[in-house]
C-alpha cells in the first residue's frame, strides 16, 4: 500500500495537497511532519532500534524511533502508530510529551518522549528494524561519538534537550517516591 503524506507550509499549516512517498521530493517552503518518540524505562535508559542493512536511510545506524505522518493523522496519532508498528508497543496520545518542533529541508519533525517498561523480549520488530536495546546516556553518547547512532545533534540539534527531559523525569520521580 503506498503511504500518503499531507503537505503543510512553513508555519505546519496545511496547504490541501496529498503526495505519494515515492513522489515525495518536495519543492522549497512544502513540508511534511514527521515523529521521532524517544522511548525511556524507570532507570533513565533509552530505548533504542538499529536500522535494517535494507532501509534506505541510515541502513544498519542505531536510531529512535519515528517515522512520516500519513495522511489524515495528527502528530500524535502518528507518533502511536509508529512505536506500535515498529516495536509492538502500545502508547496512549496523553503518554506522548511534546519538546519541540525542528523545521527541516522538506520536513516538519516533533520530537516526543514517553515512558515504557516493556521488556525486549516482549516487543515485536517490523522489518525494518533488525534489533532493539536500552542503553543509557554515556552509552548513547558514546555511539553518536563513534558514528553507530544517527547524529541528530549534528543534524537536528535537540539530543542533549531530550536527555534532559529524560534525566528530569526520572531524577523527579526518585524524589516523590
Amino acid at each position: 500500500m503506498t503511504e500518503l503524506w499531507d503537505i503543510y507550509d512553513e508555519n505546519a499549516k496545511p496547504t490541501g495537497e496529498v503526495v505519494e512517498r515515492t513522489d515525495a521530493i518536495l519543492p522549497a517552503g512544502k513540508y511534511h511532519i514527521v515523529v521521532h518518540i524517544w522511548l525511556y524505562n524507570d532507570k533513565g535508559e533509552v530505548l533504542i532500534q538499529q536500522r535494517a542493512p535494507h532501509v534506505y536511510w541510515m541502513p544498519g545506524k542505531w536510531a529512535t524511533t519515528g517515522g512520516s505522518v500519513i495522511s489524515g493523522e495528527d502528530s500524535k496519532t502518528g507518533a502511536v502508530r509508529e512505536v506500535q508498528e515498529e516495536l509492538g508497543i502500545t502508547l496512549q496520545p496523553s503518554d506522548l510529551k511534546f519538546i519541540s518542533r525542528v523545521k527541516r529541508k522538506s520536513a516538519l519533525t516533533d520530537i516526543y518522549v514517553a515512558k515504557t517498561n516493556a521488556t525486549l523480549a516482549t516487543m515485536k520488530l517490523e522489518d525494518a528494524v533488525d534489533a532493539v536495546k536500552y542503553v543509557n546516556v554515556m552509552d548513547l553518547h558514546e555511539m553518536i561519538d563513534y558514528g553507530t547512532f544517527v547524529d541528530y545533534m549534528e543534524t537536528e540539534c535537540y539530543t542533549a534537550q531530550v536527555m534532559q527531559r529524560i534525566f528530569d523525569k526520572v531524577e523527579s520521580r526518585k524524589t516523590s517516591l
